[in-house]
């Protein structure tokens, strides 16, 4: 049971920028770190003071982004159909995109969303990951602790009980989380939590 690609690549843990690319990057954050925010019906988005979203990412309408967490290159995060909330020390990671449409989308606490992952209208409770380039749409309930494989695909309705792990199209619980499973995810949030707060360094929250 491969579960590798879930968490933070290895390319994110090498060594921390230094010297010229580390200047280089200072300058380019700086001069572009403007967040992509649009206004919709009325409803702009809320980032809290202590967040992180990075420049290129697109926040529309009834959004809330809690303390500690971030929103990273390319995420696009569309309330014009219904709100968008992220809670505290989550991630939503580069290229995923939340556009609920009937239902908010609720992401709880501690929350790893992976790179080109796309949710709709759902409810994450705290402490899940959903992996690289999973779908999860509408309605779909995914309770704490629980592990949603790379390429899931989580059918519309679908309620997931605490501590699951799934895999496949159509995602099928396959198993409970094991310890092993559970440190991928405590790791996963807290290593975003950490970079988060080095890029905050190289370009303090705007908007």
């Amino acid at each position: 049971m491969d579960v590798q690609h879930l968490g933070p690549s290895n390319a994110t843990r090498g060594p921390p920028l230094m010297g010229e690319a580390h200047r280089c990057l200072n300058i380019i954050l700086h001069e572009h770190a403007t967040m992509v925010q649009f206004e919709h019906r009325g409803r702009r988005p809320s980032v809290n003071g202590e967040a992180w979203v990075a420049p290129s990412a697109v926040l529309v309408g009834d959004v809330n982004v809690a303390s500690g967490s971030s929103v990273w290159f390319g995420a696009v995060l569309r309330a014009d159909g219904a709100p968008i909330r992220v809670g505290n020390d989550s991630n939503v990671q580069d290229g995923a995109v939340l556009h609920p449409d009937r239902s908010a989308a609720y992401i709880g606490s501690r929350v790893t969303i992976g790179h080109g992952a796309v949710l709709e209208g759902v409810y994450v409770e705290d402490e899940v990951l959903i992996g690289i380039g999973a779908l999860v749409l509408e309605d779909t309930r995914v309770g704490r602790g629980s592990l949603v494989a790379a390429g899931a695909v989580v059918p519309s309705g679908m309620d997931i009980p605490a501590g699951s792990l799934l895999m496949g199209n159509p995602a099928r619980i396959v198993g409970s989380v094991e310890p092993r499973h559970q440190r991928l995810i405590q790791e996963a949030w807290r290593h975003y939590r950490e970079l988060m707060e080095s890029y905050r360094r190289l370009a303090p929250p705007t908007g």
